[in-house]
């Protein structure tokens, strides 16, 4: 499987890699040039005794004359690839079609998956639209996150971890839960258990390792939070009353 070199270009196309026997899609890749073809150049360079990767295993096993290779969507700025490709990625990994394309080897999920990729219908109808609903015991640690900080995140505890939030111990014990938001909408949820003390017994750091059940996971992502206030830390509270003055403010307006 070879690219023309007359038909290189500097655009970005998202392609799919598969079994020319079976048919089977294993891999959804993005890139310009001769991208695709490098999982092949770099299979042939790899003994199989010594192989990690999945994706490099799994060429090998079908053999390179059988590898196929289609061009899903082509002539892409790099921003509309990584959509593209990502739209590809949920659909296929999705349970409904495991029947069809097998299992796909994409070690991360695609950009902006948290934001923007699939989700339940019910969660969909909701986002944007309803606020989330606190019993009077509970306190949100609301963490902002940039709109384009998590177009390009495909995890959400990695990307957490790299902004390096740190929380002093009373803080972390008087929270009921640690939302991640963006643009005042929850979009991940994380068990009050989520900080770990550090050994300066002063502080303590995100641990991702505590997301929250799937009954809460319902009840809180993609809903509303009160509207952030200009020059508001990144770091925010919220309680049942926040939430409350938030709707009857929206009441009053026309």
């Amino acid at each position: 499987m070879k690219m023309n070199k007359k038909v290189i270009t500097s655009t970005y196309y998202v392609y799919l890699l598969f079994d020319k026997q079976s048919k089977e899609i294993f891999y959804v890749g993005k890139g310009k040039g001769s991208r695709f073809s490098q999982h092949l150049i770099r299979a042939k360079k790899c003994n199989d005794s010594n192989v990690e990767n999945e994706k490099i295993k799994k060429i090998n096993s079908i053999g390179n004359g059988n590898i196929g290779c289609t061009i899903l969507r082509r002539n892409l700025t790099e921003d509309e690839a990584f959509h593209v490709e990502a739209a590809a990625i949920d659909l296929l990994q999705s349970s409904s079609y495991k029947n069809i394309v097998g299992n796909i080897l994409n070690i991360q999920s695609g950009h902006g998956k948290f934001l923007n990729g699939s989700i339940d219908v019910k969660l969909f109808n909701s986002m944007r639209t309803k606020y989330v609903e606190l019993m009077k015991s509970e306190t949100l640690l609301c963490l902002n996150i940039s709109h384009e900080e998590y177009i390009k995140a495909t995890s959400i505890p990695q990307l957490v971890h790299k902004m390096k939030w740190k929380v002093v111990p009373d803080e972390a014990n008087k929270v009921s839960y640690t939302i991640i938001e963006c643009d005042n909408v929850v979009v991940a949820v994380f068990n009050s258990g989520c900080w770990s003390l550090n050994s300066d017994g002063k502080t303590c750091s995100f641990n991702s390792n505590q997301q929250s059940s799937p009954s809460t996971l319902c009840r809180l992502e993609g809903h509303k939070l009160p509207k952030r206030r200009q020059g508001q830390s990144q770091a925010r509270y919220i309680n049942h009353t926040d939430v409350k003055l938030a709707k009857q403010g929206n009441k009053r307006k026309p």
